[in-house]
């Protein structure tokens, strides 16, 4: 899958927030987790801040979500949105700084600076993803279309589904997990592209009782 780094990194409002990670985590944001704990989350939080100067996203993502394992808060959600953003999981990223807004929200003045920004970073990373838009025809009954391995429930059918720019693979599979219809996709950013599917699906004979 593509990635996509940010230019000019970081803005003065995701610095504030990193200092805000800082404070939340020193202060009653772990006050379940053990001390040692603790300690092993700021240590870890402050080893995903120096892998984010470096541009090393990848390795900074591992080291926030090991954080949030002990405790999630608004900022070190913004930052796994951050660097989710800067490896090409840009609709991870945009779920991720949706929630850290919403969470931020309800924190209230402590995580100010993150109700601020991740707002914004979310809206700029919609301009950016790609779309798919599925025309589906014929009766659906024991077929399921997956999308990169996962099932797609069939509300999400009927509304256009984001997706990270790259490679992609929709298939249509029957009751016996055979695929019956696959099609492989390349998406740019901010691209669109639209599968027709027709499903053949047949009612089941009905059962007799004697």
């Amino acid at each position: 899958m593509a990635s996509f780094g940010i230019k000019a990194q970081p803005a003065r409002g995701i610095a504030a927030a990193l200092a805000l990670g800082v404070c939340l985590l020193s202060g009653s944001a772990l006050a379940d987790p053990s001390p040692e704990e603790r300690a092993a989350a700021r240590q870890m939080f402050t080893e995903g801040k120096e892998l984010e100067k470096q541009k090393s996203w990848a390795e900074a993502l591992e080291k926030f979500r090991k954080v949030g394992a002990i405790k999630m808060t608004p900022q070190v959600r913004f930052h796994i949105a951050l660097c989710e953003e800067n490896v090409g999981h840009l609709v991870a990223a945009i779920n991720g700084f949706e929630l850290a807004a919403e969470e931020a929200r309800s924190a209230g003045q402590s995580a100010a600076e993150v109700a601020d920004n991740a707002p914004a970073r979310a809206e700029a990373l919609r301009k950016r993803v790609a779309m798919l838009r599925l025309s589906i025809s014929g009766k659906q009954i024991s077929s399921k279309i997956v999308l990169d391995g996962s099932p797609l429930g069939k509300a999400a059918q009927d509304v256009p589904i984001p997706l990270d720019p790259g490679d992609h693979v929709i298939e249509v599979q029957d009751a016996s997990g055979a695929s019956t219809f696959k099609k492989e996709l390349r998406v740019a950013e901010a691209g669109s592209e639209s599968v027709e599917i027709t499903f053949a699906d047949v009612e089941p004979a009905p059962t007799t009782s004697g």
